[in-house]
């Protein structure tokens, strides 16, 4: 498939979805790949989305550099990344089993995330945690992507964050990790209470 292959999420022994970040979009280099025969062969995906209600372009998914995949309960997939090469507008892109959507519009974020590094996503699909390759905030929606808010400070007070490096979810839970360049790497959960 691509030439930076980065993230792979199987939703059964058959099929699966792969994700690449790095290349041209003409040599098959970015995007997001699906599989139905277990990884036999691969089909890249070449729909296109509304990139957001400022920038209403048609974003073509096989410019779109995913990071991370993910699924809810329900069988939808998530893809978390960078739109393309050009921009660092950050997307989380929700496919349903028939169309793909944008599920975060960038132009809705009062502090930019640049591009989205890893992500996870309750069960359900209401809450979401996200990171950003560019800056040290953890991005959260609890209401399915509608509204986003992001939290840049943790609770040594610290007043720039770490970079967090993966986001998981555990139930109604979620944990991240990550380090500084002076420090030794941390690990994050749920506040107690």
């Amino acid at each position: 498939t691509g030439s930076y292959t980065v993230p792979m999420l199987f939703t059964s022994a058959t099929e699966g979805w792969v994700g690449c970040a790095n290349g041209a979009a003409a040599t098959n280099q970015k995007g997001v790949y699906h599989t139905t025969d277990a990884g036999v062969t691969w089909t890249q995906i070449a729909d296109s989305i509304t990139c957001g209600t400022i920038n209403t372009a048609a974003c073509d998914l096989r410019d779109m550099q995913v990071y991370d995949i993910d699924s809810d309960d329900a069988g939808n997939i998530y893809l978390c990344g960078k739109a393309s090469s050009s921009t660092s507008t950050t997307y989380i892109v929700k496919y349903d089993g028939s169309a793909f959507t944008d599920f975060s519009d960038y132009d809705d974020f009062t502090s930019k995330p640049g591009q989205c590094m890893n992500m996870a996503i309750t069960g359900d699909g209401t809450e979401t945690t996200f990171t950003s390759r560019s800056n040290t905030y953890l991005y959260t929606s609890a209401d399915s992507g509608a509204t986003w808010n992001y939290q840049s400070t943790w609770d040594d007070d610290t007043v720039n964050g770490y970079t967090t490096y993966e986001v998981e979810e555990f139930g109604d839970y979620f944990f991240a990790s990550g380090t500084a360049n002076t420090y030794p790497p941390y690990f994050f959960s749920p506040t107690s209470g």
